[in-house]
């Protein structure tokens, strides 16, 4: 569908290009951890989604309707398994941990 499909009758279309202001270190910082920063993605202890880079549709399965940003909820029953005994390791060692799959 054509920007002009989407607005015909008026003669000036929005822009496609997000008009939202940016700080030029944000957009450059983005940029790089997309394109040489591992696939991760940072958790509290309550398996709260904070931070998520790279692909993750593999393993994560976003809520269709009412968003619920729980691991628990949006991954798959063996590796809730795996994500649950992570947890515990590292609670249990205090020192941060990383696990690949």
């Amino acid at each position: 569908m054509s920007r002009t499909a989407l607005y015909s009758g008026q003669k000036n279309p929005p822009p496609l290009v997000s008009t939202r202001w940016h700080v030029p270190g944000d957009i450059y910082s983005d940029l790089l951890l997309q394109r040489y920063a591992p696939s991760c993605l940072i958790s509290n202890d309550r398996y709260e989604l904070l931070y998520l880079n790279g692909w993750a549709d593999a393993y994560l399965k976003f809520p269709k309707r009412q968003v619920n940003m729980n691991l628990l909820n949006m991954v798959s029953a063996d590796l809730q398994a795996v994500l649950q005994e992570g947890f515990r390791l590292i609670k249990k060692r205090v020192n941060p941990c990383c696990f690949q799959r």
